[in-house]
């Protein structure tokens, strides 16, 4: 199937953007939508609404940013606002999903006074859950099914505490996986508002002294953050951020390759392709040209 647009935007998967609460939750699970998608959703963004997903059963296959995940029981799921999303599963296959707003989201976190799980919270995440856990994440699952299914008083706040506990669980999975000490606190938190802003201004900031100034920082310090949070520099992390949303519109959109350098801030095509050619070893045509013949031998 070849892109003629921006993916589409829904609020929850198959319907038109609209206005929501700003205490909004909803849940779900994938086979309640069974009859709209039959186990292929074709990728799509929420821009409003972030998602977390435990995987019940089942098997497949998931695609965030491009990038390809096994989907197998107990694999979680974590999608920020507006990321591209999408999965091909078999007919067995469900999973119970929890959107969320992100003033709900927001508030949540406001209460979990931990930088790794800020960090956590702005980055996509498809990881399968091990040993016991699985089943004592499962069961959260299970109870906010059952919450939002047969609804009480105290919803949000029983909602509330489950999300910060999953979170905090995924933040110590995380954590342990790293060899390095934990990043210290002011460290992961300067990460973190470092990229909440990159999100917004990646097309018209692109200098490491840019973002110094507007977070009232140093470039040594944003730096070591960056080392710690991500185990790559300032400048690695901002070009990574401009070359996944050109990678994005080569995948998802048929703008041209200079319709995405400008759409990208840059003035000139011919810069936007060597640029990209130096990130990817390909012309931005040669790389959009491999991802269809992958996407067309993943569909046969």
């Amino acid at each position: 199937m070849r892109p003629t647009s921006s993916p589409p935007y829904y609020f929850i998967y198959g319907q038109h953007i609209r206005d929501i609460d700003p205490r909004f939750i909803h849940v779900e699970r994938v086979s309640d939508r069974g009859a709209l998608h039959h186990g292929n959703v074709e990728p799509h963004v929420h821009p409003h609404l972030h998602q977390l997903s435990y995987w019940l059963q089942g098997e497949g296959r998931f695609t965030v940013d491009g990038a390809q995940h096994d989907l197998v029981p107990d694999t979680l799921t974590w999608l920020p606002a507006s990321v591209v999303h999408g999965f091909r599963a078999d007919a067995t296959a469900d999973a119970i999903v929890l959107s969320l707003s992100h003033d709900f989201l927001s508030n949540v976190l406001s209460h979990v006074d931990a930088p790794p799980v800020e960090a956590l919270a702005r980055m996509p995440l498809v990881t399968k859950i091990p040993g016991e856990l699985a089943a004592r994440v499962r069961e959260m699952f299970l109870e906010l099914e059952r919450e939002h299914r047969f609804p009480s008083w105290g919803l949000k706040h029983v909602v509330s505490a489950q999300v910060q506990l999953i979170m905090v669980m995924l933040a110590r999975l995380i954590e342990a996986d790293r060899p390095e000490q934990a990043a210290p606190p002011k460290a992961a938190a300067l990460f973190s508002r470092f990229l909440t802003l990159l999100d917004q201004r990646f097309r018209d900031c692109r200098t490491v002294d840019a973002y110094v100034a507007l977070l009232g920082t140093t470039p040594y310090l944003l730096n070591r953050a960056c080392r710690e949070g991500a185990g790559q520099n300032a400048s690695e992390v901002i070009r990574g951020r401009i070359f996944l949303e050109a990678k994005r519109l080569l995948h998802y959109t048929a703008l041209n390759s200079g319709d995405v350098a400008f759409a990208l801030g840059f003035d000139d095509p011919a810069h936007f392709g060597r640029a990209f050619r130096a990130e990817t070893g390909l012309s931005p045509a040669r790389w959009r040209a491999q991802q269809r013949r992958l996407a067309d031998a993943d569909e046969g």
